[in-house]
């Protein structure tokens, strides 16, 4: 009876969800005015304020599915917000010499919004599982 007792109270202490939290923060880099795009500070601050709400959603979904985990969404503490000419599909990366949790989102913003929530899944879907996202796969 104690040993079921002292089960239920730390489940009842385990955060819902079971761990699946993001804090991330999100800007956008100058790729948007060296395109030519519209690239106000309230432009961009919008812009990167709806990515990061449709990034840490899609990351609590496929957590709460168990196809990423909470450690997964605990690496993500940044993301710079690219525009990417050309970029049809999301992309989730980041380069050797960046500060650890940063990662760039890159997409073919241009002068519209972020992309539908599901591609974000599939950005993160790829970024966990970069083969299974190989074209010709």
């Amino acid at each position: 009876m104690a040993a079921l007792l002292a089960g239920l109270l730390l489940l009842a202490s385990q955060p819902a969800g079971g761990g699946c939290s993001v804090s991330v923060s999100a800007r956008a880099d100058g790729s948007f005015a060296q395109a030519g795009y519209q690239a106000s500070p309230r432009r961009l601050q919008s812009l990167s304020a709806r990515t990061r709400e449709r990034f840490a959603a899609a990351a609590r979904r496929l957590c709460l599915a168990q196809v990423l985990r909470p450690t997964d969404l605990a690496k993500f503490r940044e993301l710079i917000v690219q525009n990417g000419e050309g970029a049809t599909e999301p992309l989730i990366y980041r380069e050797p010499a960046m500060k650890p949790g940063t990662f760039f989102f890159q997409y073919a913003f241009q002068d519209g919004g972020p992309p539908e929530p599901e591609a974000f899944e599939q950005a993160l879907r790829c970024w966990k599982r970069p083969r299974s996202c190989d074209p010709g796969d």
